[in-house]
């Protein structure tokens, strides 16, 4: 996805099978990333270039790359914490890191062969988030479950292992088809 020349853009929960970069911002003031689940790709999940000044990336899961890399044209303002990495650290120049970001877990995925991307109680993205009811102006996951008003959320799009799941839409499945099992079984350690 990329985005240019625009002020206040919200990018929130979403799952995105990633290319080279899934969210590819030059120009943008005040962009909001919020509750996202990146997944794989080849060089990192979220790039913020060309001045994207005072923009906010919390509460995303991005495993199999780095989360986030800003150049210095946008590092005025910019924040980001509260995201979960599956790498050690970043191996990106110019990575922004908040204090609360956690590098080097798998989230552990209610049932990631089928494509259920909620957390499982006990991964270390449940309850690790942070409540973004007033910067984001929203207060539930991607299928509607309410968060907990003034508690931790869970990072990603979705809170709790909940019923339903969560299946994805054909349009994101379609995207998960581009990897085979070993892709998956690399990327979430399925085992067999």
């Amino acid at each position: 996805m990329g985005y240019e020349n625009t002020t206040g853009c919200t990018h929130n929960p979403e799952v995105v099978a990633v290319g080279a970069i899934a969210v590819n911002v030059h120009g943008i003031r005040n962009m909001k990333v919020y509750n996202n689940l990146f997944i794989g790709g080849q060089w990192v999940a979220i790039r913020l270039n060309n001045g994207c000044t005072g923009s906010q990336v919390y509460n995303n899961i991005v495993v199999g790359i780095d989360p986030v890399q800003v150049d210095a044209s946008s590092k005025d303002g910019t924040t980001a914490d509260y995201n979960m990495a599956s790498l050690p650290a970043s191996l990106e120049p110019n990575p922004l890191i908040g204090p609360h970001d956690i590098f080097g877990k798998t989230p552990v995925f209610v049932d990631p062969e089928r494509m259920l991307f909620r957390l499982k109680a006990g991964s270390p993205g449940a309850g690790a988030g942070l409540d973004l009811t007033q910067q984001g102006g929203f207060s539930t996951d991607k299928d509607g479950i309410k968060r907990p008003a003034g508690k931790p959320w869970d990072i990603g799009p979705y809170q709790g292992e909940g019923k339903p799941y969560g299946l994805l839409k054909t349009n994101t499945l379609n995207a998960f088809c581009q990897y085979s099992r070993f892709d998956l079984e690399r990327l979430f350690y399925l085992g067999t």
